[in-house]
């Protein structure tokens, strides 16, 4: 656990630096399809077909809250996060951005600070895909907080996230937002700076930076 403070209290990039805050689940990672294979072979099993209709899972699935915060904490309690499946194109959109020279940081809202062990395992699932992360956060509201920090030392920021709540504050601060499109996020298509992506579509997305 060792990188943890070295990787959470880096130096802000240089000036000028193009910096990509990317989200973890929903977006790079698909959790909620790990999340419903480990409910199916619990005693927690989903009453519902897979979907993606809301941003809770527990909807979805159609287990209750308590039921669902219980076989949650039984899921981070084990090594499930380092086997989650990752989104194709959206893993290989930010892998060409890094290779593009972009700096890129990985922020999730995992609960860390109850399961310490999920900082080291996130970070050993983001080597595996061998992308160059520069820095992983934990924290939604994080998020805002940073690219406001990297705004105010001149670097330029875009935003990949699904969370409609993050996206809104973003756009609150003038920032640019590529979107994993699902039926939660949809009604932000037109909004000024945001950019919609299809998982699953196979087509490339570019990061809208200047």
């Amino acid at each position: 656990m060792e990188l943890k403070p070295s990787q959470e209290f880096a130096m802000l990039p240089p000036p000028h630096t193009r910096v990509l805050l990317v989200d973890l689940d929903g977006t790079l990672a698909n959790l909620r399809r790990a999340l419903y294979d480990y409910a199916s072979k619990s005693n927690t099993k989903p009453t519902k077909k897979f979907c993606v209709e809301t941003i809770n899972e527990d909807v979805d699935f159609g287990i209750g809250y308590r039921e669902f915060q219980r076989l949650k904490a039984g899921f981070f309690e084990g090594d499930n996060l380092l086997d989650i499946p990752f989104f194709n194109d959206a893993m290989n959109a930010v892998y060409l951005a890094s290779m593009d020279g972009v700096h890129i940081i990985a922020c999730t809202a995992r609960p860390a600070n109850d399961y310490p062990r999920i900082w080291l395992q996130t970070w050993n699932w983001l080597e595996r895909l061998d992308i160059r992360i520069e820095q992983l956060y934990i924290g939604s509201d994080v998020r805002i907080k940073i690219l406001q920090d990297l705004i105010a030392n001149k670097c330029e920021v875009v935003l990949f996230d699904d969370n409609p709540d993050t996206i809104e504050r973003a756009l609150n601060n003038d920032i640019k937002v590529v979107v994993p499109r699902y039926p939660y996020n949809e009604y932000l298509i037109g909004r000024k700076n945001v950019t919609f992506m299809e998982q699953g579509s196979g087509r490339p997305v570019i990061f809208p930076f200047k």
